[in-house]
């Protein structure tokens, strides 16, 4: 993930670390970006009828300053 400052430039905020996957909600508030990690390439429709989605159905927090 990466943030983008006033003047257009860009910074890392988070690589990997937690085997995003796929992350598909955002959230801002008090310095802090929550993100939700779906994980939809994982469900049966995609993996030929398996599904490969595992517990725990994580929520992230990354400082952004």
């Amino acid at each position: 993930m990466v943030k983008r400052d006033p003047k257009g430039q860009f910074s890392l905020l988070d690589h990997n670390v937690h085997d995003f996957g796929w992350p598909d909600g955002l959230a801002y508030r008090n310095g802090y970006l929550y993100t939700t990690l779906g994980q939809w390439n994982r469900t049966p429709d995609l993996n030929n009828n398996h599904d490969l989605r595992q517990r725990p159905f994580l929520v992230i927090r990354t400082a952004t300053e």
